[in-house]
């Protein structure tokens, strides 16, 4: 896949922004707000939004149309199934063999066909639409969870952050959703605490 996970900026409870890569592209969609716990963080309320999201730097996808209400319902559907298998595997809480299911079901539908450009960057061939994004973001589960150790899906370090990201780091250390964030926190109170 050629969209690969950037991340994104995060907004705390206390207001404060900090830049945030959880290590899957499929893993960006789950931070974009959700059900439950997740439901006041929401960005993609209308069709605009999951346009204007797709279309920032890093993930570079321009829909050909505007997202229908059945295709925005299977996003939001993938983006719970692909949260509920990361946590998981992450050892918060037990595997559902439907969720599998449902995440299987969604990457054998057709995807995104990239495409060499004229200015020889890649792209995409159409029809580009929020289906075969899903379709695409599927796909980027199905190879994240049968790739990856378990003990590489880690929850953020921090007690009171419940932030889930894949440690892509090469020896395998990364503790923290964010040193900006959660692991500066850290090493403050680790500071006061010598003084």
């Amino acid at each position: 896949m050629l969209w690969k996970s950037t991340g994104s900026t995060l907004r705390s409870n206390d207001g404060a922004t900090f830049w945030f890569d959880p290590g899957a592209a499929c893993l960006d969609l789950t931070y974009t707000g959700g059900e439950g716990p997740w439901a006041p963080w929401e960005r993609l309320h209308r069709p605009e939004d999951w346009r204007a999201w797709l279309a920032e730097p890093g993930h570079d996808i321009v829909l050909d149309t505007r997202p229908r209400a059945v295709s925005i319902a299977r996003a939001r559907s993938l983006r719970e199934v692909v949260r509920r298998i990361a946590e998981a595997r992450a050892g918060r809480g037990a595997l559902d063999r439907k969720d599998i299911a449902s995440l299987n079901v969604e990457a054998a539908r057709p995807d995104l066909a990239p495409r060499l450009g004229d200015d020889l960057l890649p792209a995409w061939t159409g029809p580009v639409t929020l289906d075969r994004v899903v379709a695409s973001l599927a796909r980027d589960a199905v190879d994240l969870f049968a790739r990856t150790p378990t003990e590489r899906f880690r929850i953020c370090a921090a007690d009171d952050c419940p932030l889930m990201f894949v440690d892509a780091s090469r020896p395998g250390q990364r503790r923290w959703c964010s040193m900006e964030r959660c692991g500066n926190r850290s090493k403050v109170r680790r500071h006061r605490g010598r003084g």
